[in-house]
């Protein structure tokens, strides 16, 4: 039997070594999913996903939680995915999306463009993403892409009801094993 100054000293050390999981607020996934398009046009859904992902900054800048629901539609060989997620900072995810090659879409494009001039007049923000769009605002957002087919990918923004989307109740969520955390 372990004496017991011993046994005092292991449990404070176990007891210091176990740090409270984070909390951040989000929609939960399944309430995202039930946003997504049953189709895209002639493009039918052939995978749903689920990703989770805590970003930590190791430079003390903070952290940020994201969880996406996101589809993949095929027509024949071709496809493509649509994203719905909540961050609990959205000013460090589009941060991060810009420093992956997202930028703002110009004011020349939107003027042209009655959804993004819609949508830009309902509080979300057009971006241009590796092969498609994203629309960010209100602490979420929606992402589109598709290799090939560009008019795909804008019809399937004006697709997702962004009004519902605002609206969803973001929830006390607790970090666990299901995400992944990743140091920018």
């Amino acid at each position: 039997m372990p004496h017991p100054a011993a046994l005092l000293v292991l449990l404070l050390a176990a007891a210091g070594c176990v740090h409270p999981q984070p909390t951040v607020e989000l929609v939960p996934a399944e309430s995202l999913a039930v946003l997504l398009p049953d189709f895209v046009g002639a493009y039918a859904p052939v995978e749903d996903a689920t990703y989770r992902g805590y970003f930590a900054d190791s430079t003390g800048g903070g952290a940020y939680g994201l969880v996406t629901a996101a589809r993949i539609y095929q027509q024949g060989v071709l496809q493509l995915s649509v994203n719905l997620s909540s961050t609990d900072d959205l000013g460090r995810f589009l941060a991060f999306v810009e420093a992956g090659g997202g930028r703002v879409v110009p004011d020349s494009t939107i003027a042209r463009d009655s959804l993004f001039r819609g949508v830009r007049e309902a509080g979300w923000r057009p971006y241009w993403v590796r092969h498609g769009w994203m629309l960010a605002g209100h602490g979420r957002a929606v992402e589109v892409r598709s290799l090939v087919s560009p008019e795909a990918t804008h019809e399937a923004l004006g697709l997702v009801n962004l009004e519902a989307l605002a609206a969803l109740e973001a929830v006390a969520t607790e970090v666990d094993a299901s995400y992944a955390r990743v140091a920018r």
